[in-house]
């Protein structure tokens, strides 16, 4: 600092002197209050440089917690694949019809509240039961819970990539596998819902592959047979690894209301 002082007033008319001294009402740091005179201008120096570095942390810890809310907002965004109808299932709109239906329920939230990162589900049941509507409500819950997550249907997914993904949404298939592949929780809603060709099982296959060791959830009206045949033997013996199986059985949810 002497040095520094000597240079300084070398170049230019300097003088610094502490006016007092006294410990921040924070940190209780010493803080010494300096009067700095260059170039006959007068300025007081009167920060605590603990607190600045403190705020300056914070402010910077922040940011990023803001850029992470903000990239896992935009990595659900532009890659799931969702119906509208589905976009407001939460699970406190999910009414349960029956002590099986509640069940499934309270594995979600359970599996939610003890998320781990190699754990799967498969919810299986007939059309309506809310295997879709508890997967995402899982994905919209984990996102408040900093876990990023990808909700998209199995043929809607087939679909966008046959049709090259980077058409409508400037993404090329190589941006929505790695999303796929890298994002906390996926979750494959509706597979197996037809007989894919070879070119679908093996995109399938990069897709299952590649969340091994991760958290993927699957919704599916087929039974095991079924489902190992139409998604291939190699597929269903990925998607079994860690997973666990929740049979929805009952009437279909959404005509709950309808009286005929």
């Amino acid at each position: 600092m002497k040095h520094l002082t000597k240079k300084i007033n070398n170049m230019t008319n300097f003088s610094s002197y502490v006016i007092k001294e006294y410990n921040c009402p924070k940190c209780h740091e010493l803080i010494k209050v300096v009067r700095l005179e260059i170039n006959g201008k007068v300025r007081i120096a009167n920060r605590c440089k603990v607190c600045d570095d403190r705020e300056l942390e914070k402010e910077a810890l922040q940011a990023y917690k803001n850029h992470q809310i903000s990239k896992r907002e935009r990595l659900f965004n532009d890659f799931s694949l969702i119906s509208q109808g589905l976009k407001k299932a939460t699970f406190e709109n999910y009414y349960p019809l029956t002590k099986n239906f509640a069940e499934a329920k309270k594995i979600a939230k359970d599996y939610l509240n003890n998320f781990k990162e190699n754990k799967g589900l498969m919810f299986v049941g007939d059309c309506g039961v809310g295997k879709s509507h508890l997967s995402y409500s899982i994905c919209q819950e984990a996102r408040e819970k900093g876990i990023s997550s990808i909700f998209i249907s199995v043929p809607e997914l087939l679909t966008q990539l046959k049709s090259t993904f980077n058409k409508n949404k400037n993404y090329a298939e190589e941006d929505l596998l790695s999303a796929l592949k890298n994002v906390d929780l996926l979750v494959l809603d509706d597979i197996g819902a037809d007989y894919p060709t070879e070119w679908a099982i093996t995109k399938l296959f990069e897709v299952i592959n590649s969340r091994v060791g991760k958290s993927t959830i699957y919704t599916t009206n087929s039974n095991a047979k079924e489902l190992a045949s139409r998604v291939g033997k190699r597929n269903f013996s990925r998607m079994m690894e860690n997973t666990q199986i929740i049979k929805m059985q009952g009437n279909d949810y959404r005509l709950k209301n309808l009286k005929i």
